[in-house]
C-alpha cells in the first residue's frame, strides 16, 4: 500500500493516494488484536470506509457522521457500526436512482450509547422484522445477525437493536448499549485479569 501511495504521488493521481491511505488505516485497525475500541477510533474507520465508497458510488453517495463529544472515548465492540453502514450501501444506496444518503449519529441518552444509522433507498423487508426489532426471518445475510449475537453476548438484555423502515421513510437502524469507557470494564469484557 505504501508503494502504491508513492507511485500515485509520483504520477499525481490524488484519488489513489487517498484510497491507499484510507485502506492502510482500515487494515491496521482490522488486524489490531483488541476486541474493543473507542468510538473515536470507530469514527475514523467509518470515515475511511465511506471515503473509499464514495469513489465506488461515483457521485451517488452523500454521508454525514455526527458523534457527541461525551461518547467519543466510550468503548464499543470493534467494527460494530461498519456492517450496518455496509448494509445501508448495499441494500439501500446501490438501488437508488438518484443520490443516496447515509447518516450516522452517535449520542448519549440516559446512560446509554445510541448509534443511529439511517439511509435512503428501498424499505427494509418486513419478514426480517418483529415489530421494530430485527428477528432475522429467512435472511441469508449474516451482518445484522452477527451484530445481534455480539450485543447479546456482551451486554445481555441491556443492549437493543431496533429497525424502523417503511415507504417514504429513511431506513433507520438503532443500537443501544450501556455507556462504558473505564479500563476495568474493558478488561472485564475482554476476559483479561486486570490485577
Amino acid at each position: 500500500l505504501h508503494t502504491i501511495k508513492v507511485l500515485s504521488i509520483m504520477q499525481g493521481v490524488e484519488n489513489i493516494q487517498t484510497v491507499s491511505d484510507a485502506l492502510s488505516r482500515m487494515i491496521h485497525l482490522s488486524l489490531d488484536a483488541r476486541k474493543f475500541i473507542s468510538i473515536a477510533e470507530e469514527e475514523t474507520y467509518l470515515q475511511d470506509y465511506l471515503d473509499i465508497q464514495q469513489y465506488r458510488y461515483a457521485g451517488k453517495l452523500t454521508y454525514s457522521i455526527s458523534i457527541e463529544d461525551t461518547v467519543k472515548e466510550c468503548i464499543l465492540p470493534k467494527l460494530l457500526i461498519q456492517p450496518i453502514v455496509e448494509n445501508a450501501l448495499q441494500h439501500g444506496i446501490s438501488k437508488e436512482q438518484s443520490v443516496g444518503i447515509v447518516q450516522i449519529r452517535v449520542y448519549e441518552e440516559q446512560g446509554n450509547v445510541h448509534i443511529l444509522v439511517r439511509n435512503s433507498g428501498p424499505e427494509f423487508p418486513s419478514e426480517l422484522l418483529c415489530g421494530q426489532h430485527y428477528c432475522g426471518g429467512k435472511s441469508k445475510h449474516i451482518g445484522l445477525q452477527n451484530i445481534t449475537r455480539r450485543l447479546k453476548l456482551l451486554y445481555g438484555e441491556e443492549a437493543k437493536m431496533r429497525i424502523i423502515s417503511g415507504e417514504n421513510l429513511l431506513t433507520s437502524v438503532e443500537i443501544i448499549f450501556p455507556k462504558k469507557f473505564d479500563t476495568e470494564e474493558r478488561c472485564v469484557y475482554e476476559n483479561y485479569d486486570c490485577r
